[in-house]
């Protein structure tokens, strides 16, 4: 509540209070505090209880779009009704301490909105590196609202250190292939040979952001040849790895990851593409 609310409650209510001091009040507090709450510490739990249920109930009006009052007017009356119906009298009681006031409710969504851009800007701190994008719109009432978009790097969302080994020995077999003018013609001697789909692998680069995941799918499409060359260049330490099974698994696996991330990457980039279309998209 406002710092003039309280005011104005205490000289219009409380008026016998108004010249007390702030020992007085606080004095107050520690003993409401100690006549409220056992030993046990069980009024604690249930306010704890009642609290998160007040919040996860303005979660859904807000997630619902609906007015604040909704749920003073409707949500907590049907709630005390079915209580009082199906469970009794005492666990409507129970229920009826949970604050659903038009001033709870909106105080409590920014209060969730306010963590959550905390989470996030938390996030964006601790990625590597983020891009942001920004845009305008305007709101129910045509006021101009300023938009930004934010791309990171979640740390949580990172490849696992299995996937992440299988990957950096895929680039090595690449480089090892395409770096050197003799390797690049003795493997295009070998795909002829076998009547290959393709004709050569894809190098990866950081610069070109489609690269890795159109790299591994040539690199998987191609693999018997690979296995074959590396073989023939006495390449055992490549050629155990690349050739084992839980290696072509995980390369498989990733292949079906990164097309489906550069999918949705091209989607995301563009004309005309605004907010909601990245909601459909994602």
């Amino acid at each position: 509540m406002r710092p003039s609310r309280l005011e104005r409650h205490l000289q219009t209510a409380h008026p016998g209070l108004v010249d007390k001091p702030k020992a007085f009040f606080e004095t107050k507090k520690h003993t409401l505090k100690q006549v409220k709450m056992d030993d046990s510490g069980v009024f604690r739990q249930q306010s704890s209880k009642v609290v998160e249920a007040s919040y996860e109930i303005s979660m859904l009006i807000a997630k619902s779009k609906k007015s604040h009052n909704i749920g003073e007017t409707l949500i907590k009356p049907s709630i005390l009704c079915a209580a009082q119906l199906i469970l009794g009298k005492d666990s409507a009681n129970k229920l009826s301490q949970i604050s659903l006031s038009n001033d709870t409710v909106q105080r409590r969504i920014h209060e969730l909105s306010q963590d959550i851009k905390e989470q996030t800007l938390k996030l964006v701190r601790a990625s590597p590196v983020f891009a942001i994008q920004c845009d305008e719109t305007t709101d129910i009432a045509q006021c101009a609202q300023f938009l930004m978009y934010a791309r990171f790097v979640s740390a949580s969302r990172t490849l696992p250190d299995e996937m992440r080994d299988v990957l950096n020995v895929a680039i090595k077999v690449v480089n090892f292939i395409k770096s050197g003018a003799l390797n690049s013609r003795l493997f295009k001697l070998l795909y002829k040979d076998m009547d290959s789909e393709h004709e050569a692998l894809l190098f990866h680069t950081n610069i070109r952001w489609l690269s890795k995941g159109n790299m591994l799918e040539r690199l998987y499409e191609l693999r018997e040849e690979v296995i074959i060359f590396l073989d023939s260049q006495q390449k055992a330490a490549l050629h155990d790895k690349f050739k084992s099974d839980s290696f072509q698994i995980i390369l498989a696996y990733l292949v079906d990851i990164f097309e489906s991330l550069n999918a949705v990457n091209l989607k995301l980039q563009g004309k005309n593409i605004h907010i909601i279309s990245h909601h459909d998209t994602i």
